[in-house]
């Protein structure tokens, strides 16, 4: 995780404290694998640690879907920050809006999606 300067020169940050994501809306990262469960790299609660998820499986296909689950926290910091970048440059284009879209619904806009026309 790094820090980038906005337009007003300002430093924007996507990881504070190590942490990726506000805590507001899911627990923030970033996340570990651990067997079949998913959570915090830290702990959240004085040395217990938390499960995120469990991936059911044991196979390559339940692996590669426990790192992806592992990994969407710094995925949704990285897509915040660069849509800030890119809203200049391609504000208004059909795939802004779907990056915008998959961020709203990311933080819990059920409805962000369908306003797309896309299946939810």
């Amino acid at each position: 995780m790094g820090n980038a300067q906005n337009e007003a020169g300002k430093t924007d940050s996507i990881a504070v404290n190590g942490l990726v994501g506000d805590g507001k809306n899911f627990t923030p990262g970033p996340w570990e694998v651990r067997g079949q469960f998913i959570g915090p790299r830290l702990s959240l609660d004085g040395g217990i640690q938390l499960k995120v998820a469990r991936v059911a499986g044991l196979d390559a296909e339940a692996d590669a879907n426990a790192r992806l689950i592992a990994e969407a926290p710094a995925l949704l910091a990285h897509l915040e920050w660069a849509a800030k970048f890119l809203q200049p440059l391609i504000g208004g284009s059909a795939q802004y809006d779907a990056i915008r879209a998959t961020i709203a619904s990311a933080r819990g806009d059920t409805n962000a999606r369908a306003a797309l026309g896309e299946p939810q």
